[in-house]
């Protein structure tokens, strides 16, 4: 996220591993019985917005899987941004997570309102730390040069020099 690789990253978050049969994850809550913790989750959650939004991520968003429509428009929007693009979805485990369920989330969440400006920086992340609701949209977008872009800049010489430059290289370390 900090270096701002030009890739859309987008995590399907259901607060619990799945596939290892409902193990607690980085983003299930304090309490949270499973299995592995049957005397509740000892941790606080991982909030993976505030995460991406204070590691540098210049496109942050949070979609849920029972919407495709509009979570579709929101990977499209990360794919076409140049960019480190965050799209944290989510996607209940009707097995193993009997908290986090569709009713549950269709009852708290709601979208961003308009008045939200996603270059607002602390405005990301009041929402993304909000009790009131869990929003979803697009929390922030900015731009900044990508670390590809900032490698091209850097970079001295032709291609022609490159053979020249690994051979003095591969010498130097051999």
């Amino acid at each position: 996220m900090r270096r701002n690789l030009d890739l859309t990253y987008v995590v399907m978050d259901n607060a619990i591993y799945g596939l290892t049969k409902g193990q607690t994850s980085p983003t299930s809550g304090a309490g949270f019985h499973t299995a592995t913790t049957p005397a509740g989750n000892p941790e606080q959650a991982l909030n993976p917005m505030t995460l991406a939004i204070t590691c540098g991520a210049t496109f942050v968003a949070r979609g849920f899987s029972a919407e495709p429509a509009k979570l579709a428009d929101l990977i499209l929007a990360g794919i076409n941004h140049k960019g480190f693009s965050f799209i944290d979805v989510y996607s209940p485990c009707p097995t193993f997570n009997k908290v986090n369920t569709f009713k549950t989330y269709k009852e708290e969440v709601a979208w961003l309102p308009d008045s939200h400006s996603s270059s607002d920086v602390a405005g990301a992340l009041a929402y993304a730390t909000s009790d009131e609701h869990k929003y979803l949209g697009i929390f922030l977008e900015r731009e900044a040069p990508t670390f590809e872009d900032l490698v091209a800049a850097n970079h001295s010489g032709t291609e022609a020099d490159r053979p020249a430059l690994l051979a003095k290289m591969f010498k130097r370390y051999s």
